[in-house]
């Protein structure tokens, strides 16, 4: 089989689904208890120590309850794409999920579809119900805090807009904002690609090995730009004049370097099918 096939991909996906619906359950439920603690306990603390303030920092708190979920969000999402390959790890499993009759790069998108889009809706129904069972929680409380997700949803509103806006706007160099944004965008989607590749590469615990691996390369690019820039403020402008002149460049690499981190995912995936992962 070497042509792709709506019907068997559909088909695989739902095996994806069935077959591992034990560790489906686990990850909407440990998404739920995040999403919940971080925000019964950020509005408790935040109502206590108002006292006789004014009700109308109610409203604060609650946006920054809807703030804090996109933290939550990203910590979710980044657990999720470690545990792609989690179920792979005996020689049974790999086998048998070798002799299924669909095609490696069907298998992979099932896996990476199912872990993307699917976390992403189990992260957001998670949301919700963490925050209608906090205002349950809540609700014999003097001050009322309402829902959190309207005020998700205008941040994310107001980001996008912001986006669009900020292409119209230019630094000191001559470089649009938007351009800022969508480097840092593409930083953000390299280490979801990460994290994905990690969970290819490591038996067990491919999150916090994962993780482990981001901070030591971000605190080593620290130190890094922090010894050339300390030398002088002149350095430090001239770099800043290099990187803005050259940051188109960089983000299209940046892109250029997901796309060849997710072949490589792939092709390591085709490899474990038959060989164990050699990786702690």
């Amino acid at each position: 089989m070497k042509n792709f096939d709506k019907e068997r991909f559909v088909q695989l996906l739902k095996y994806d689904v069935v077959s591992n619906w034990r560790n489906h359950v686990s990850f909407a439920i440990g998404a739920f208890l995040a999403h919940f603690a971080v925000q019964f306990g950020m509005i408790y603390f935040s109502v206590k120590n108002m006292y006789n303030s004014l009700p109308e920092r109610a409203g604060n708190i609650c946006r920054d309850a809807a703030s804090i979920s996109f933290v939550v969000s990203y910590i979710v999402f980044s657990v999720a794409l470690s545990l792609m390959f989690a179920n792979l790890k005996t020689k049974p499993k790999r086998i048998a999920y070798l002799m299924l009759p669909a095609t490696n790069v069907e298998k992979f998108l099932s896996r990476f579809l199912l872990f993307t889009l699917g976390a992403g809706v189990v992260n957001f129904v998670a949301f919700v119900f963490a925050d209608l069972l906090r205002m349950l929680a809540l609700s014999g409380m003097w001050v009322r805090v309402n829902s959190a997700v309207p005020e998700a949803f205008c941040c994310i509103q107001a980001a996008f807009t912001e986006f669009l806006q900020s292409w119209s706007r230019f630094s000191y160099t001559g470089i649009s904002e938007g351009l800022y944004a969508l480097f840092l965008f593409s930083l953000l989607l390299l280490q979801f690609v990460l994290f994905v590749l990690g969970s290819v590469l490591f038996r067990n615990r491919a999150f916090l090995k994962t993780a482990a691996c981001l901070l030591g390369l971000g605190i080593f690019m620290s130190v890094l730009v922090s010894s050339v820039t300390c030398m002088s403020l002149k350095n430090t402008i001239f770099l800043t004049l290099v990187f803005d002149n050259w940051l188109l460049v960089i983000t299209q690499l940046f892109f250029v370097l997901e796309v060849v981190l997710l072949w490589f995912s792939y092709r390591l995936f085709k490899r474990m099918q038959v060989v164990s992962r050699k990786l702690f």
